[in-house]
């Protein structure tokens, strides 16, 4: 049975849904508008609500045909307050009646946090939109990176607009609203982490490494090892504070806990192994202005492959067959094949060898370690030493690092 026929189930996708092609900074390491790639203008600047029923459509055929558990549909950008609040609240209201029994449908937004006003606020709060804000640091690292068209800093007005929110409703502020930061391991993130809590009022935080591939190179003449006291760091501030939540962490530290699996629900995953049913754990789907699909933007620095993947539209084609193209047989292939040289790895049970847009290289496409090995190491050695002076068995923690790599325990984003 190969890809093409084998049937296919997907247990969460992920939507990011480019409402708006256009923004309003202009990052000085944005790799949309300025890497070269100035397909952007080709496209509308914001998404129409005719785009928007395509995409309605175009999801409720494939969740029944793939039967997908969960959509997230997270509206990106550009920046995706840029769009008219009006078409958001009629999108938001659209995509909610997506969900079924058996599927739940969650919203979202990434924005750069320039843009909260009573209006957009009202609608946020009302539709319970989970909010992430692209956001560096204070004010002396955010200002330089992420600057408006004219110059001028954008960290004063995010924390006027963050100041607006959370006083309209601190519960929802507490929690839906998070912080994302792509890391730079020249910059202090312990300060970093103290300024989103204790000004910005933020205590969830996502902190991603950044995409680059073996044929880049990691960015700025720096090493996977300044990457490791970086991830070190975050966690040994995470400890220290006791009042936040970062995403990383509690992604390593769920693949240390212990799963519980009924015995429904062991009768149906043996179920699906009999029939032959290929499981996407978590896929992601890039839908632009104009209804175009493509792949997620993460694997821009595996370019031979992200150049091969499939671009079609919304128009023209259903879930089910856009998936079906080989390219994503490489992709899933890989995730649930770690590379060969981490065979023998004492982490490869909870790494996998990283995630794939690190692994790729022109040479070996994905059959290679992420080039941030030598720092995961690090920081899965500061995790487990801090697990093990604080009680954790170190027998469960053994039992675990023996064990089989599993995406589904890893949360791996496809």
């Amino acid at each position: 049975m190969t890809w093409s026929t084998q049937k296919l189930k997907v247990r969460r996708l992920q939507v990011i849904f480019k409402v708006v092609e256009r923004c309003n900074l202009a990052c000085s390491y944005c790799y949309y508008f300025f890497g070269g790639d100035q397909s952007y203008r080709e496209r509308p600047a914001r998404a129409s609500l005719g785009v928007a029923e395509q995409l309605d459509q175009f999801l409720r055929a494939g969740v029944a045909a793939l039967d997908v558990n969960e959509v997230d549909i997270v509206f990106h950008g550009g920046e995706p307050m840029l769009q008219r609040i009006g078409d958001f609240d009629q999108m938001c209201e659209q995509f909610k009646a997506i969900a079924t029994p058996t599927c739940r449908v969650n919203l979202a937004i990434q924005t750069n946090g320039t843009r909260f006003s009573p209006e957009w606020n009202e609608v946020l709060l009302r539709h319970r939109i989970a909010i992430g804000v692209s956001v560096d640091g204070p004010p002396e690292v955010n200002d330089p990176n992420r600057p408006f068209h004219n110059g001028k800093g954008s960290t004063a007005t995010i924390e006027r607009g963050l100041a607006q929110l959370r006083s309209g409703d601190l519960d929802f502020f507490n929690r839906r609203v998070g912080s994302l930061t792509v890391l730079d391991a020249s910059q202090n993130y312990r300060e970093a982490m103290d300024y989103f809590v204790d000004v910005l009022g933020i205590t969830t935080q996502g902190y991603l490494l950044p995409d680059c591939s073996h044929d880049d190179g990691i960015p700025g003449n720096q090493t996977a090892q300044d990457y490791g006291n970086i991830l070190c760091s975050i966690f040994d501030a995470w400890v220290a504070r006791g009042d936040l939540s970062v995403r990383e962490i509690a992604n390593l530290l769920r693949r240390f806990q212990k799963a519980y699996v009924s015995e429904a629900g062991k009768a149906a995953m043996e179920r699906l192994a009999a029939d032959r049913v290929q499981i996407l754990p978590n896929h992601v789907l890039v839908v632009h202005s104009n209804g175009d699909l493509k792949v997620d933007d993460s694997y821009i620095p595996a370019a031979a492959w992200q150049q091969a993947a499939p671009v079609a539209n919304l128009a023209s084609t259903s879930l089910e067959t856009y998936l079906r193209d080989p390219c994503f047989e490489e992709l899933y292939t890989a995730l649930q094949t770690p590379p060969d040289q981490c065979t023998g790895c004492r982490w490869l049970a909870i790494c996998g060898g990283g995630d794939l847009e690190n692994r790729w290289s022109s040479a070996n496409r994905f059959n290679n370690p992420s080039i941030f090995c030598e720092g995961l190491k690090m920081f899965y050695e500061r995790v487990v030493s801090y697990l093990i002076q604080h009680g954790y068995p170190a027998e469960d923690i053994a039992a675990r690092l023996t064990g089989q790599y599993d995406p589904f325990v890893a949360g791996y984003a496809a």
